[in-house]
């Protein structure tokens, strides 16, 4: 099963926008490289609420993205590939990055959590259509 490292985020304002960037390793199994096996790679933001830094207590907010790329990638025989999209940074509104709108809650603690998700062979199934049979 592949795995993750050296996950970077940064975030860059731009007037009213905000450019986000986000960079990380996938490091692959002995099995991955053996097989080429495909994996859909996504990103999201959050906001980090877990209470350990005076946040609100309860669950981490999302942040609205918009419609993101999933990038199909394998290993292509490599021990690690490296997953960038600093040359088209992911642009949303600044003011979506308030996730705690309380203004004793700022600053904002955004983090960016990556999904590597295998595509597995599956198994397809299908039922034909009813024929009634009089014996």
């Amino acid at each position: 099963m592949a795995t993750i490292s050296n996950l970077d985020l940064n975030i860059v304002r731009d007037v009213a926008n905000a450019e986000i960037t986000v960079e990380f390793d996938i490091n692959w199994s002995t099995f991955d490289q053996a097989t080429n096996l495909q994996y859909l790679v996504s990103w999201t933001l959050i906001g980090d609420d877990t209470g350990f830094d005076n946040d609100l207590l309860g669950a981490d907010d999302e942040i609205p993205m918009g419609l993101m790329p999933i990038v199909k990638l394998s290993s292509r025989g490599n021990a690690s590939t490296h997953y960038s999209n600093a040359d088209s940074p992911h642009t949303i509104a600044w003011a979506d990055l308030d996730e705690d709108p309380q203004s004793w809650a700022n600053p904002d603690e955004i983090r960016a959590v990556v999904t590597v998700t295998p595509l597995l062979p599956t198994t397809v199934t299908r039922e034909s259509n009813l024929v009634e049979v009089t014996v």
